[in-house]
């Protein structure tokens, strides 16, 4: 008796379960039951305008909204299909598709400073009792704002085919933003220390990378979320990236290394940069970054040059340590310091080892080099050019430079000093000299005056000195005595 009792209620549940789910499946009432439990447990105001259909053949939402604190979402139509499987308990999502996504990312009217996110709680968390397959979910016509400053990212095509309990695996993940595609596979476990790997090909639009022609990348990344192998080669333009990736959830840091052997790209229709051997190294984290590089660069007409850069940075400034600059007539090295979060500055201090201008100066003879020094500090309101001194020749001939150029106001600072100059700087008999001179500007640009006082001698002419002084509205009187 007992028996039957126990049986009997057995199969009461069983034929109320499959009761649940036919009417869950495949009646229209139980579709929009399940879309009133998604509004209840949203987490925001999701209304739509019409449910049609049911979830085991088929059913429609349209114009569905989704509004909460910094974001807005609409869609004109979503089609979804599922089936649920009971032994074992699984679900499989065998179609959604969603038309016309509109997303907007805003700073909300709540906007706050958060707590820091425990991204490995996040991750286990993602875990499910149940699995759940997704078979088709496509994407058509999305269009995402705020993500990108001043800039909507368009969405025409994505495709997913994956599965998710333990771990997601991604069978086939396809992407069409604006003219790049992507195109991958991948797997990653939801229990620490999370492995992953990844495996896809990139397509990257000159829209995108600023290049005049197409980019493809294959990236594989093999490990786990503490210590991740990464690989990328490039077609289109030949690049090779491998390091390692750690602490990727918590502090990430790097050891990278790429090289690229050429890079060409047109100037204009006449010159083209040609630029080999690139290799550059990187190790640290987003505080902290240690970079060293180097180059083979030769612009159309101009001689090939050799440079070498290393430097120490940070999210928003950058320590030079080294820039050398090596070529056949020129060879100069570099240190200073750029900054790009406020307040902004750039500053430096270069060392001309020897620079010959006859490459660029016609008459200038080949055995008379520059050498010297120039100093300058860029800021947002100035320009300051101090310690600047630059010497001929065997060191006889020097000119000085210094400047203060006031950016806000135009106020300009500046004053130019020699000794020992002439012209042509080879031969026993220049048709001009001059053993010192100084010419001074101080003003705006829209009011300034100009002085100056030189000791000069010509060809022909008795040496002297020439006084010069001046203004924007006077003419300039020129003296001698």
């Amino acid at each position: 008796m007992r028996q039957r009792i126990w049986l009997s209620v057995a199969a009461a549940i069983f034929v109320g379960f499959a009761v649940a789910w036919f009417w869950l499946l495949h009646t229209e009432p139980g579709a929009k039951w399940a879309w009133g439990v998604a509004q209840r447990y949203a987490p925001g105001e999701l209304s739509a305008k019409a449910i049609d259909g049911d979830l085991g053949n088929g059913a429609s939402i349209r114009g569905v909204t989704l509004k909460m604190d910094g974001l807005s979402a609409s869609i004109d139509r979503v089609d979804i299909v599922i089936d649920i499987d009971l032994f074992p308990l699984s679900l499989e999502l065998q179609t959604l598709h969603i038309r016309t996504l509109q997303l907007e990312l805003s700073s909300g009217e709540n906007a706050q400073e958060t707590a820091a996110v425990d991204s490995a709680g996040l991750l286990e968390s993602l875990a499910l009792p149940v699995r759940v397959e997704i078979t088709d979910l496509q994407f058509s016509d999305a269009t995402l704002g705020g993500f990108v400053e001043d800039h909507a990212i368009e969405i025409t095509e994505l495709k997913l085919v994956a599965s998710w309990k333990e771990s997601l695996e991604i069978e086939r993940f396809h992407a069409q933003v604006s003219e790049s595609t992507v195109d991958m596979t991948a797997a990653l476990t939801f229990d620490p220390p999370f492995k992953l790997d990844f495996s896809g090909h990139l397509q990257l639009s000159p829209t995108l990378t600023g290049l005049d022609q197409l980019v493809g990348a294959n990236v594989t990344a093999d490990g786990n979320l503490n210590s991740l192998s990464l690989a990328v080669d490039t077609d289109g333009i030949e690049a090779e990236l491998r390091g390692t990736i750690s602490n990727v959830l918590d502090e990430p840091s790097w050891d990278l290394a790429i090289d690229i052997p050429r890079y060409e790209q047109a100037i204009d229709d006449e010159r083209i940069l040609l630029v080999e051997n690139i290799e550059l190294v990187s190790l640290g984290d987003v505080n902290e970054y240690h970079v060293q590089a180097g180059l083979d660069a030769h612009l159309t007409d101009i001689e090939p040059l050799s440079i070498k850069f290393a430097g120490i940075g940070s999210l928003g400034s950058i320590a030079v340590s080294l820039l050398r600059v090596d070529g056949t007539s020129i060879g100069l090295s570099a240190t200073g310091a750029a900054r790009w979060a406020e307040p902004r500055r750039v500053d430096g201090d270069v060392e001309i080892d020897y620079f010959s201008p006859s490459e660029w100066i016609l008459d200038w003879p080949v055995s008379e080099p520059v050498t010297g020094t120039v100093s300058l500090l860029l800021t947002e309101s100035r320009l300051l050019i101090e310690g600047s001194s630059l010497a001929i020749g065997n060191g006889d001939t020097n000119v000085q430079v210094a400047a203060d150029i006031d950016l806000t106001s135009e106020v300009v600072i500046g004053e130019v000093t020699w000794n020992n100059i002439r012209w042509p700087l080879a031969g026993d008999e220049p048709q001009v000299a001059s053993d010192n001179g100084t010419i001074a500007l101080s003003g705006t640009l829209d009011e300034w005056v100009i002085t100056g006082r030189a000791g000069v001698a010509a060809r022909d002419i008795a040496a002297g000195q020439f006084v010069r002084c001046g203004s924007r509205q006077s003419r300039a009187a020129l003296s001698t005595n």
